[in-house]
């Protein structure tokens, strides 16, 4: 599946945050010279803000 980057906001180094939809993240790694991208979609919990999805897609960033 093609990643359109245009769908996407920086929002961190690394982190970049989908325009429309706020539980939807590209993470991304640099090893060596060989880029390592993965989507990782948050479930949608009612009341949450898109400061706590981008918190929530740190610390995952973090786990990978």
């Amino acid at each position: 599946m093609a990643i359109n980057k245009l769908d996407y906001r920086k929002v961190e180094t690394c982190l970049f945050m989908h325009k429309e939809k706020p539980n939807v993240f590209l993470l991304r790694k640099v090893i060596g010279s060989k880029y390592f991208t993965k989507v990782l979609t948050l479930d949608t919990r009612s009341g949450w803000s898109k400061r706590e999805y981008k918190n929530e897609a740190k610390k995952e960033l973090v786990k990978w």
